[in-house]
């Protein structure tokens, strides 16, 4: 389906055909984006009335929008809107009947199925004949479809994803149900460019009205989740009796609304849930209702249990917001208005939400059900895609609670970046001092990998980078093994090439070892021990080491000192002691044996330090040579 242009789009197309401005405005705004009704307003359109123009008896059909002939409801339904003219519904079908054969026909029938072909074009023709009694009868075709409550949402949860093969389904069908839905959002939003003027009423009270009088809509969950399919219509119909529904359910711990969150079953992932999202996500674009539907979003995200799916509140939310890709209408002061009421009365959401705001690398959007009739502000829409603002940064990160980028929990979230660059710190406070080397870490790592990948499109240049490295130099910390454990906490580090003279992982070890240098020079033999602490990949660490590394007295220190603690010293010992064995065999082995003679340690550390080397007989006959226990150990963890 195409979608329907803007009114501000409309109206510049109708500007080059050398309408004035405020004429093509005017057009523009009173055909309600429908080229139908365009053509009707601008006197010399070429388009010709149907044939069915002006049949009064094809209101009802009309009205109701799509019908299954097989359902005994359905026909009930029709024959309902049809008045009490027709005693049966075939008396009815036998009046549209010849319509299907007409030029341009209003109806399309498939099957069983009839549908009208295009609602706005159908009442574009009918609205000045539609009155007062056909209204009236509407209304109570509606109340019945619409009060009725899934039986499906009666049977045990672990139940309800065989509902349909047990029988367990509404009474009317989807075509009848979203029928009557889409004629309502075309009376509540198109009423005057449809000239629906001879009802004797306001047709958008009339509509919230007859949506507020839905049995226990603010009481029960279920009218909310039987309405599943059409809520997403309803909602760009009605939407204040909605939201104040949702929003009483939504009081306390939200346990009314609860139960909607019904994707538990390991097989069937569905849940009623998901309808109730998609209306709340088409009514946020809207800048009108942008704060009380993201509201809505939150309090909702409040009391989701999870599931399965990942259709959820929270991720609705973020893809509502985010910065780069908004999906709604709203410009970016209305956005943070949302987002700071959200965190304001929503904080246990507010602050994950922040967080997902926050830019990062590879990341992706959803796009989110839209209006189908309403504009809902996008005429003033502003280009909110072309780029992505770093005020919008500065903005998401002065909303971060104040201390969490200290917290634990978030410790390597690299999205808190901005909460250390953009709040101030307190260099005496350790868990600033933390949060200050995450960043500075961080962001090193990102300077790294803009010139590494210099020639890519999104790469800034070296002058560009000029303020980041300025910005690095002050949070640079003074200890040298901080400054170079980034070297040690990725596989594959960003590192700038000069030239295509060494291969990438070359590249990677030669600076690995001069920063090795660079460390045993300032602090000796114990930096390494350091390093290897409080580096991600202890065993790189090892074998760069072992690379500078000459003398087995030093090999010594490093691997006795690092055996006598647990953890990643462990491994950076295991790895270390394999390289000393492959550059300094006999002393090395002489040494080995010396501490198991001496029993320094107990068999199981022992084979840790031979576990490493390489497998061919001089190897295991040395494990053989340190004793039976440690032999048998040693074969029982070796891989195979």
């Amino acid at each position: 389906m195409l979608k329907r242009p803007t009114t501000r789009a409309l109206a510049e197309s109708l500007k080059t055909m050398g309408l004035s401005s405020e004429r093509a405005d005017q057009i523009a705004r009173y055909s309600g984006r429908s080229v139908t009704i365009l053509a009707r307003r601008i006197p010399s359109g070429s388009a010709r009335n149907p044939q069915w123009a002006g049949e009064k008896k094809l209101i009802p059909a009309v009205l109701v929008g799509g019908w299954d002939s097989r359902s005994e409801h359905d026909r009930e339904a029709v024959r309902l809107a049809a008045g009490s003219v027709y005693k049966t519904y075939s008396d009815y079908e036998n009046e549209l009947l010849p319509f299907l054969n007409t030029q341009d026909p209003p109806f399309e029938k498939e099957g069983d199925v009839w549908k009208v072909r295009a609602p706005v074009d159908a009442l574009a023709h009918l609205g000045p004949l539609v009155g007062e009694r056909d209204i009236l009868r509407l209304r109570e075709v509606i109340q019945a479809v619409f009060s009725e409550i899934d039986p499906a949402l009666e049977l045990p949860e672990d139940q309800r994803p065989y509902a349909q093969l047990s029988g367990k389904r509404l009474q009317h069908s989807g075509w009848l149900r979203t029928g009557l839905a889409t004629t309502l959002v075309l009376m509540a939003v198109l009423h005057e460019q449809l000239r629906l003027t001879n009802t004797n009423c306001m047709l958008d009270h009339f509509v919230e009205r007859l949506v507020a009088d839905l049995p226990d809509l603010a009481a029960d969950y279920r009218r909310i989740a039987s309405l599943h399919g059409e809520l997403t219509l309803l909602m760009e119909a009605a939407p204040r009796p909605l939201l104040t529904a949702l929003g009483r359910m939504l009081e306390g711990n939200g346990s009314t609304i609860a139960p909607i969150f019904q994707d538990k079953d390991p097989v069937f992932s569905q849940s009623p849930h998901t309808g109730l999202l998609w209306a709340l996500e088409t009514l946020a674009w809207d800048p009108q209702y942008i704060v009380d539907a993201t509201l809505t979003l939150a309090k909702l995200a409040r009391v989701d249990p999870g599931g399965k799916l990942m259709n959820r509140p929270i991720n609705s939310l973020r893809d509502i917001l985010v910065a780069w890709h908004p999906n709604t209408n709203a410009p970016l002061s209305q956005r943070i208005a949302a987002l700071d009421q959200i965190i304001k009365l929503v904080p246990e959401i507010g602050w994950p939400l922040v967080l997902k705001l926050l830019p990062g690398y590879h990341e992706v959007i959803s796009p989110t059900a839209e209006p189908r009739y309403r504009e809902a502000g996008a005429s003033e829409r502003a280009d909110q895609i072309a780029r992505y603002s770093g005020r919008s940064v500065t903005i998401l990160a002065r909303r971060i609670p104040s201390g969490s980028a200290r917290n634990p929990q978030w410790a390597g979230e690299k999205k808190l970046i901005p909460a250390v660059l953009v709040g101030g710190w307190d260099s005496r406070s350790e868990h600033d001092r933390e949060a200050v080397r995450l960043a500075g870490s961080a962001l090193r790592g990102e300077l790294a990998r803009h010139r590494a990948y210099s020639s890519a499109q999104w790469a800034m240049n070296e002058n560009q980078l000029l303020p980041f490295e300025a910005l690095l130099r002050r949070l640079e910390p003074s200890d040298a093994v901080i400054q170079v454990v980034w070297l040690f906490n990725d596989y594959h580090p960003d590192i700038p090439q000069n030239g295509d003279e060494h291969p990438k992982l070359d590249l990677v070890e030669q600076v690995r070892t001069r920063a090795i240098r660079g460390l045993i020079q300032v602090g000796g033999m114990e930096n390494l021990l350091r390093l290897a602490e409080t580096a991600a990949l202890p065993d790189h660490v090892a074998v760069s080491a072992a690379s500078v590394i000459d003398r087995v007295d030093d090999f010594s220190f490093l691997v006795e000192t690092a055996m006598e603690k647990a953890g990643k010293l462990n491994v950076f010992a295991a790895v270390l002691s394999a390289r000393a064995a492959l550059k300094l065999r006999v002393p090395w082995e002489s040494l080995i044996r010396a501490w198991a003679t001496q029993h320094r340690w107990e068999p199981e550390r022992l084979v840790t330090l031979v576990l490493g080397w390489q497998d061919e007989r001089p190897s295991w006959d040395f494990v053989a040579s340190l004793g039976p226990e440690v032999e048998e150990i040693y074969w029982r963890r070796k891989s195979v």
